[in-house]
Parts: C-alpha cells; sequence; structure tokens
C-alpha cells in the first residue's frame, strides 16, 4: 500500500506505514499524526485510565482539530 496524500500530490510513491483512523487510507511517516486518547474504564471500586494512539491523515488531523476548536 502507497501514502495516499503522496499519491495525492503527485509526489514520489512511498509506501504506508500506517492506516488513517478517520478514513482508512494508508499514511507515511510524513503525512501521519498521532495523538494521545485517554480512554476511561469503569468498574466497580477500580476506574482505570489507558492511554491509546490514535493515527491519522493530515485531512482527518485538521478536521479534529477544526471540531476542537482549534486552527487546522
Amino acid at each position: 500500500m502507497s501514502c495516499h496524500e503522496c499519491a495525492a500530490s503527485g509526489g514520489a510513491p512511498r509506501p504506508a506505514t500506517a492506516v488513517c483512523s478517520g478514513c482508512g487510507a494508508g499514511t507515511c511517516p510524513e503525512h501521519t499524526h498521532e495523538t494521545v486518547d485517554v480512554v476511561r474504564v469503569s468498574s466497580v471500586g477500580n476506574p482505570v485510565e489507558r492511554r491509546t494512539r490514535r493515527l491519522t491523515c493530515t485531512a482527518c488531523a485538521r478536521a479534529a482539530a477544526v471540531r476542537a476548536g482549534g486552527v487546522a
């Protein structure tokens, strides 16, 4: 699989090393955006927080920033 954003921009094809969790596009390291989410799991008497990664392409990272009220 090749990086969708490299191919769309007309650049040289680069191998995808991740898949966007938003749209499913393959992304190379240059076009992969990593964010950390905290997932809270509640159980009786033992709430747990786990840190997870979310990998997205540039387009989905910009859309998430806009939804969060930031500037893309």
